[in-house]
């Protein structure tokens, strides 16, 4: 029932229930509830595997 071209959508979710957002993340902030911060980015130079690390 896919047609070629729909990028799959058809494949997981039917209706508008679910929206999904992807973004390209290069670098971030994280802060804990004490206050500390740390700043982190990721090294463009290397390839991340399919979980992200």
């Amino acid at each position: 029932d896919t047609q070629e071209g729909d990028g799959g959508t058809r494949c997981y979710v039917e209706g508008d229930e679910v929206k999904v957002v992807v973004v390209k993340i290069k670098d971030g902030r994280i802060a804990d509830w004490k206050g500390q911060v740390r700043d982190w980015a990721l090294n463009s130079s290397t390839h991340g595997l399919v979980n992200g690390t």
